[in-house]
């Protein structure tokens, strides 16, 4: 994965686009299959899958009562299973609540896998040189700070409440509403002010280093390789095949009365081979090293 983020941040976002979008809106069990396969190849070999049989069966659960509830729900369908209460338990509702579960499930894991490929210096990258430059600053300097006003709140809250009987030092009890809510407000007064005045150091700190001025300057450059446009080809090729499938007729899906549905095989193999670049990079990373290596 580490080869993969790499990857200039317009091509990552166009990757991400045609994988979730195509993963999440084509009604077709066989590329949501390969959309969720992908996925959770491309997390476990990542990394970001701390634990990943526990987390991987996390997945199967969430698939399973999607398509155990949605029959309970929908009674539509021409294969009725059981009786529940009166209303039918139908096959097609069945396979419609686990089809809807696996677009979920793909969908968690390719955010996840954004989360961890797309920093804050990839999206200031992304937004630099546009009317956007200033808010993409703005945007990334305020989700720095979220962990860290989180963490200065748990630090004024713990040192209000070792405080809670020293009326001295300006604690007040958290008895009550009343003194909760007045407990609550002293500690967001001091993250406030802690928080002002950490901005100020931030701003004095930006304006030293020249931020905002003409030219402006970055502090990593992406350059578009070869791998970059293979990848936006292969996306665009993906969604292209996907969408003409789709109106010829021959990438379709339905579910009720009965299952019908039909994959057209080039859109499968292009967006299959989307899904799987991730791995590939991966796999000649390590190719590379290996053979780059000095030999001992």
């Amino acid at each position: 994965m580490k080869a993969f983020s790499r990857s200039n941040p317009f091509v990552l976002m166009i990757f991400f686009a045609a994988a979730v979008g195509t993963g999440v809106f084509c009604y077709v069990p066989a590329i949501r299959a390969i959309s969720l396969a992908g996925a959770a190849v491309s997390a476990v070999v990542s990394g970001i899958c701390r634990k990943p049989v526990r987390e991987l069966f996390g997945c199967a659960g969430i698939i399973l009562v999607s398509a155990v509830i949605n029959p309970v729900i929908v009674t539509l369908g021409g294969t009725p299973l059981f009786y529940l209460a009166g209303r039918p338990y139908t096959l097609e509702a069945l396979l419609y609540g686990a089809d809807n579960g696996a677009a979920v499930v793909s969908a968690l894991l390719w955010f996840r896998l954004f989360s961890a490929v797309m920093t804050s210096e990839k999206l200031s990258f992304l937004m630099s040189g546009t009317v956007l430059s200033g808010f993409g600053t703005a945007f990334t300097l305020t989700l720095r700070y979220v962990p860290e006003l989180i963490r200065r709140f748990n630090e004024c809250r713990a040192a209000h409440r070792a405080n809670e009987f020293a009326p001295a030092a300006g604690a007040v009890s958290v008895r009550g509403f009343l003194s909760r809510a007045a407990f609550y407000l002293n500690v967001f007064m001091s993250v406030a002010s802690s928080a002002l005045e950490l901005s100020a150091q931030t701003a004095d700190s930006m304006k030293a280093r020249g931020c905002m001025l003409s030219p402006k300057t970055r502090l990593v450059e992406y350059p578009l390789r070869a791998a970059d446009i293979l990848c936006a080809a292969l996306s665009v090729t993906a969604v292209c095949s996907a969408v003409y499938a789709s109106k010829t007729g021959r990438l379709y899906a339905a579910f009720y009365p009965a299952v019908k549905t039909e994959c057209h095989a080039l859109a499968a193999l292009t967006y299959g081979a989307l899904c799987l670049l991730p791995l590939l990079f991966s796999i000649l990373e390590s190719i590379k090293w290996h053979f780059c290596r000095p030999k001992t």
